[in-house]
């Protein structure tokens, strides 16, 4: 059984061994004597289960003592690491196919829960299998709910506090993006339920926590990705994510530690436009610019010389970055590594770095069409990875099937004059299809008469020309001439914030005590505008009846285009009704110039 980590070793062979099965492991945490006797078993057949990390097949000698006894199955534990296009992609994975020839003619099985149907090509070329079945379905989990937010950055931490404030909802893994962030939240729900789990820990703290974990002392685990392969947990209530992750098969993963014991559990994501900069971070970081591995890859030489030669002369951080290029470049074949010595390779390899590294960049964009999606949650996850034999019915439990349950966001239904907003926004679609958020925004609400029907703009004073600036006294007459700067999709900088508050005051519903001079001086010119989408929002209401007034097929393929796109999403469609486009003023600067 070959495995990538040790806690998965650890965890398998001692529940085998409770079964009654002789089962032995040989890793790194173990000590010579140790793995020289599970050899010795090996050899003498004295074992039924023996598991392995691939890096042990590197060990000069160990493959050819394998070899020695046939076995009877090679079983690859979390195949997806074998594929450069999975989430979670190893390296010595990859060199299974070059290592296992000589343990032939033993059947090979490869076992994954995340595979998507280009990572499952890939392992069936890698490990050189032919005429391979493929066993592909229960992706579906039908006790998860899964939720998703977007919620700033800053909120967070209270939000998750409040939800594992509710004991029913724990035991409980947070993921968090970085090792800072993880150490924070841990901190924010106090150290008597939860704890720090992340690779910077020393592997005696990291046992530590996981032992704690598992045993009940600590209810909630708050860590980064290094943490739940292996862990088999059956009573995991909630899996919260602190912030986007990475990958669709990644989240898919973590998730799925939820709800084992098969008892009603929930997944609670959290994101933001702002977490794809950590990713993007990490991908400049493990995939540099293809122009950075071209100067490595020309002054590797050509014969083959003592890899730690090549390195020793760099700072720590200059070797960390020189391993990883170098790792590329063996991968894709720009070097050649034979033991501890590498070589320069082929000068081919750039079409398949570059390859590897647009996909990276899509699965975070695949990820981030998910959170931003309105279909049912798990039926996005069983069609990503193929599942053939499931029955794509909607899962009925996800916030978009069943909005009441969420426990961290709150449903209402839409007052009288929002649903004329969206009447206007989805007419206006139908006439002009994939326009801008600013443009949106402008050109359909001319007047910006678009605001929360719960926040009522204050009245003027009776008998006051100038308006009054929040912090007391009248606003300069400079001031008054820009009172509105704030950001729209155009790019506009959002000015001061007394400027912004003034902004928000000013508007409100047409005929409201205390309009605006702005709104009044922008009303007319937007008129015309208005009644266009006004008459072509009835013509839709007589034709398809008020319900479906501008959403024709022509609307719903609109809506699938601002999903994919990160500045045309439906959110930032609803957050266009809530800004005060610098336009707006200008417009109104205009006007009070003319008259």
């Amino acid at each position: 059984m070959i495995s990538p980590l040790i806690a998965l070793m650890e965890d398998q062979s001692t529940r085998l061994a409770a079964q009654g099965f002789r089962a032995e492991r040989i890793h790194s945490g173990r000590s010579r004597a140790e793995s020289r006797q599970a050899c010795i078993d090996y050899l003498a057949g004295n074992l039924d289960f023996l598991f392995i990390a691939p890096e042990r097949l590197r060990v000069p000698g160990f493959p050819e003592m394998l070899a020695r006894r046939t076995p009877a199955l090679i079983a690859v534990d979390e195949a997806h690491c074998i594929s450069q296009w999975g989430h979670d992609f190893r390296p010595d994975y990859r060199m299974l196919g070059q290592r296992l020839p000589a343990l032939r003619p033993a059947p090979i099985i490869a076992l994954t829960a995340t595979a998507t149907p280009t990572v499952q090509d890939d392992i069936v070329a890698q490990l050189g299998l032919r005429d391979a079945g493929r066993f592909i379905h229960g992706f579906r989990r039908t006790n998860i709910a899964i939720e998703v937010i977007e919620r700033n950055p800053g909120e967070r931490a209270a939000a998750i506090r409040e939800l594992l404030s509710d004991r029913a909802r724990r035991p409980a893994i947070v993921y968090a993006a970085t090792r800072k962030s993880a150490e924070e939240l841990a901190s924010a729900l106090g150290p008597r339920l939860a704890a720090a789990y992340h690779a910077g820990m020393s592997n005696e703290d990291r046992d530590r926590v996981q032992a704690a974990f598992l045993n009940g002392e600590r209810e909630v685990i708050v860590a980064t990705t290094a943490f739940g392969m292996g862990i088999d947990k059956a009573d995991v209530r909630t899996i919260l994510h602190a912030a986007l992750p990475g990958s669709l098969e990644g989240y898919y993963q973590e998730i799925g530690r939820a709800g084992r014991d098969g008892a009603p559990a929930r997944a609670v994501l959290f994101h933001a436009y702002v977490d794809r900069k950590t990713h993007e971070f990490f991908h400049e970081r493990d995939y540099p610019d293809p122009l950075e591995l071209e100067k490595i890859y020309k002054k590797l030489p050509k014969t083959p010389t003592d890899r730690a030669a090549l390195n020793k002369k760099r700072s720590r951080a200059g070797r960390e970055a020189f391993e990883r290029a170098l790792e590329k470049l063996v991968i894709h074949g720009g070097a050649v590594e034979t033991g501890e010595e590498l070589a320069r390779g082929a000068s081919t390899w750039q079409a398949g770095y570059a390859a590897q590294r647009e996909h990276k960049q899509a699965q975070l964009l695949g990820m981030a069409r998910f959170a931003e999606g309105h279909g049912c949650r798990m039926v996005r996850l069983v069609r990503h990875f193929g599942d053939q034999e499931d029955s794509g019915e909607p899962c009925g439990i996800c916030d978009a099937c069943a909005p009441a349950r969420c426990i961290a966001q709150e449903y209402r239904a839409p007052s009288a004059s929002e649903q004329r907003h969206v009447s206007r926004l989805l007419a206006a679609l139908a006439q002009a299809d994939g326009q801008a958020t600013g443009r949106l925004h402008r050109e359909t609400f001319p007047n910006g008469d678009v605001r929360s029907p719960l926040v009522r703009a204050p009245a003027r004073r009776p008998g006051r020309s100038r308006p009054r600036d929040p912090r007391g006294g009248d606003v300069p007459q400079a001031r008054q001439a820009h009172p509105v700067r704030a950001r729209d999709a155009d790019g506009g900088r959002p000015g001061p914030r007394h400027d912004r508050g003034r902004a928000d005051a000013a508007e409100g519903d047409a005929g409201e005590e205390g309009q605006s001079d702005e709104q009044a001086a922008v009303e007319s010119s937007g008129r015309h505008r208005q009644a266009q989408v006004d008459e072509a929002y009835e013509h839709q209401a007589r034709e398809h009846g008020p319900a479906q007034a501008g959403a024709g097929p022509r609307q719903r393929v609109t809506r699938r285009q601002l999903a994919q796109r990160p500045d045309r999403t439906d959110s930032s469609l609803r957050d266009c009704t809530q800004r005060a486009p610098a336009r707006i003023a200008r417009d109104a600067a205009s006007a009070r110039a003319a008259a």
